[in-house]
């Protein structure tokens, strides 16, 4: 072999290296190399998720918690085509005065229109709550009210979120009144609604924490905010008020023998995907139900079956600590399958 056919050797063999290198990255990268659709940790969640989340996709304790603590969620209204609740808790809401559905949200014209879900006694969150929904503002207005269970007469406050001055405001009251030392009111530093803009709007409050524990969220992240009362309630109150979206407070006069309503400061534009939580959602957990989008199915969220064997991922998480076991197998040695174990709820 003479000395040019020994270099074009040489180059050749650098050539296949150096793609051999560029694929062990891509691999250790990916796993699999294919964009990161797969799941190396056998969590049940894509690389590419974990990834957008911030979790480790290649440690199986590491991974997005939602679904594994679904129980926090009580009620979930997608609001997409009418207002029943998925969950099948029977707290379904009613259009009121004009209200309809449109582009898989729930429009509302910003002169007296919302969705009320009744007074149930499930709706009265005494102690931590989460609350979120999508928004869609149609124009700026100096006060906009997003949901509460909430009205003014007879110490009915429990509850509320709206805007102002394009800032998400967030009251509380522990006994129903509005004065200090039993209310916590908060508002965003930043502005966070945008004239025809869908946002993802959510509060928490861990009840141990008083106003500390009174947070505020816009598209999955958690937002810097000011406090106008603060108190160290550490339970809210519970009324009978109507738990109300795009508008709340809402007064029935009579006239003769009419009825009506009176409904100040409500929301135009559009809204959906309400969730109502008797427990406190983590930043993780609020950037999941960000990045499900507003037209994403959180039920179906919550029960995927990442391999498909009949098993919900977040059971076998449970059980095994990751979803890499068969439908047929018998973790326990006990003689029962593991799908057997499943529909059992063993």
């Amino acid at each position: 072999m003479n000395v040019k056919e020994k270099c074009c050797e040489n180059r050749r063999a650098a050539v296949v290296l150096f793609c051999v290198v560029i694929c062990l990255f891509s691999l250790s990268v990916t796993g699999d190399g294919n964009g990161g659709n797969d799941d190396p940790d056998q969590d049940g969640f894509f690389t590419q998720d974990e990834r957008a989340l911030g979790t480790d996709p290649l440690n199986s304790q590491s991974h997005p918690t939602l679904a594994d603590n679904a129980y926090k969620i009580m009620a979930y209204w997608p609001l997409g085509t009418n207002s029943t609740e998925a969950f099948g808790s029977g707290l379904d809401g009613t259009l009121k005065n004009g209200a309809v559905f449109s582009d898989s949200a729930v429009w509302m014209d910003g002169r007296d229109d919302y969705v009320n879900f009744g007074n149930s006694e499930n709706l009265s969150v005494t102690g931590s709550i989460s609350v979120c929904a999508w928004i869609k503002p149609e124009d700026r207005r100096e006060m906009a009210r997003l949901w509460g269970k909430f009205q003014n007469d007879d110490k009915k406050r429990e509850y509320s979120a709206f805007l102002s001055a394009d800032r998400l405001w967030l009251f509380l009251s522990g006994d129903g009144s509005p004065c200090f030392g039993q209310t916590i009111l908060k508002f965003t530093v930043s502005r966070i609604a945008e004239r025809r803009q869908w946002r993802h709007i959510a509060m928490t409050w861990d009840s141990k924490l008083g106003a500390k524990g009174l947070l505020s969220y816009a598209d999955g992240r958690r937002l810097s905010m000011l406090t106008l009362t603060g108190s160290d309630i550490k339970s809210l109150n519970n009324s009978d008020a109507d738990f109300t979206l795009g508008a709340y407070d809402i007064r029935e006069l009579r006239v003769g023998r009419r009825k009506m309503e009176i409904v100040n400061n409500s929301f135009h534009g559009l809204m959906s995907q309400l969730i109502l939580c008797d427990a406190v959602l983590t930043d993780l957990e609020m950037k999941e139900l960000y990045l499900l989008g507003r037209t994403g199915d959180l039920s179906a969220y919550l029960n995927k079956d990442y391999d498909q064997d009949g098993m919900p991922d977040w059971w076998e998480r449970k059980k095994f600590g990751d979803v890499s076991h068969a439908a047929d197998g018998d973790y326990d040695s006990d003689g029962l399958s593991n799908i057997e174990e499943f529909r059992r709820k063993t």
